[in-house]
């Protein structure tokens, strides 16, 4: 679950550099 999580973080993350 752990590890879920912080695929969707980084996802959420890649996410925000491509609009800034």
């Amino acid at each position: 679950m752990l590890a879920y999580a912080c695929c969707i973080s980084f996802q959420t993350s890649l996410k925000f550099q491509k609009f800034e």
